[in-house]
């Protein structure tokens, strides 16, 4: 990770360590592990410290230089068949993106994947997918 992202970050946005330990709701020491590259922050809260300072994970990782969130779709991966054949697919180019990276995933990246969408965008997931455990627990009653 790199060094000091996560404090330059904090600093740009005018928090201390602790009003930056209330917002990820975890300890003050735990912000100053990961400032001092003691410990990593999960993907859970480094989707959420994206969410606080306004930029990727991977700009607070240090794989990247640019603060943006915006993303450019390869376009050489994107084929006219699957933008025009796909209905799903049709004049969507980031869900061709989308479908190829789950060919190549397995199931537990697959349903892991699931869990972000499903946690960050509730509404839009809502009645397309649910924990299977839901369904044994109906079954249960």
């Amino acid at each position: 990770m790199g060094k000091n992202k996560i404090a330059q970050l904090r600093n740009a946005k005018g928090f201390s360590q602790s009003q930056l330990a209330d917002i990820m709701e975890v300890g003050k020491q735990t912000i100053a592990n990961w400032e001092n590259d003691r410990r990593e922050p999960d993907i859970e809260s480094l989707y959420r410290l994206s969410e606080v300072f306004g930029t990727t994970i991977d700009y607070i990782l240090g794989n990247t230089s640019k603060s943006g969130r915006e993303w450019y779709v390869n376009m050489d991966c994107v084929n006219d068949e699957c933008m025009e054949g796909n209905y799903i697919c049709r004049g969507v180019p980031e869900a061709v993106v989308i479908a190829k990276a789950l060919k190549r995933m397995n199931l537990e990246q697959r349903n892991r994947l699931l869990d972000i969408c499903h946690a960050a965008f509730p509404e839009e997931f809502y009645d397309l997918v649910h924990h299977k455990w839901d369904d044994e627990q109906k079954e249960g009653l």
